[in-house]
């Protein structure tokens, strides 16, 4: 149980730094359009 609760945390870790990272790319795109 353990193992699988050090893989979820890691999932959930890289899974909510990509959902930030989309969320600022979408901010800059909106603030700074090409």
């Amino acid at each position: 149980m353990a193992i699988n609760s050090f893989y979820w945390t890691s999932f959930h870790f890289i899974f909510h730094s990509f959902v930030m990272y989309a969320c600022m790319h979408s901010a800059v795109a909106a603030f700074f359009p090409d």
